[in-house]
């Protein structure tokens, strides 16, 4: 190996190692983080838990009878 290949491959790996980190950083650290606080606020703070309702949840609650579905 050369020294103009080490060199480059150095490099590369600074680079793509780079933008893993910025990757990793916005998606799952601040991504993550901000949706977790959206949630919080939005939601109904009930003792310990907070309560959040979704868009696509049924408006009698989360929990689905799936006896029948599967038949």
């Amino acid at each position: 190996m050369t020294d103009f290949q080490f060199i480059t491959m150095v490099v590369y790996l600074g680079l793509v190692g780079g933008a893993w980190y910025h990757g990793w950083h916005l998606g799952i650290k601040a991504g993550a983080g901000n949706m977790y606080d959206y949630l919080y606020d939005r939601g109904t703070k009930r003792g310990k838990y907070v309560h959040v309702r979704l868009e696509s949840e049924p408006k009698e609650g989360g929990l689905i009878d799936k006896s029948n579905q599967d038949k």
